[in-house]
């Protein structure tokens, strides 16, 4: 894309951002309402619920871990930069982290696109078996929206 270009979606997690060669890529998994009605305590507790399942650490630290292993292709000094916290959203909570790059000389949003896009949490994992499959089961191409 060129300058001013966007690849826009509507989604909790961010794909990536850049700024200069800097990347930030967002990794969401595992969902959790918000307390009714501005409960603050069952708001807690639901996030602790969350916080505290091995299910939906296992589905986040897939997705969290993949996106550092993709960004190691287009960049370099890829780190963790949030592990783990809870990102809040008007009616539900959700696992989130954030993992941070440096895109390579040479390398472009071509490349990042084509690294994360889709990740597991919209496809699943190994991703090109699970491409493989949705192509042979699902009766419409995801296009652009899941791959």
């Amino acid at each position: 894309p060129g300058p001013g270009a966007a690849f826009l979606a509507c989604t909790p997690e961010r794909l990536y951002a850049r700024t200069g060669r800097f990347v930030a890529s967002e990794a969401v998994a595992g969902t959790r309402p918000r307390g009714r009605g501005g409960d603050v305590e069952a708001d807690f507790w639901l996030s602790l619920d969350l916080l505290r399942s091995a299910k939906d650490h296992a589905e986040f630290c897939t997705v969290r871990d993949w996106i550092a292993a993709q960004l190691a292709g287009p960049c370099e000094d890829v780190a963790i930069e949030i592990r783990k916290s809870v990102l809040k959203q008007g009616a539900v909570q959700h696992l989130f982290g954030r993992v941070a790059a440096r895109l390579r000389r040479g390398r472009n949003d071509a490349h990042l696109l084509a690294a994360l896009h889709p990740t597991p949490a919209v496809c699943g994992r190994p991703r090109e078996a699970a491409l493989g499959y949705l192509e042979e089961l699902e009766a419409f191409d995801r296009g652009w929206y899941a791959g």
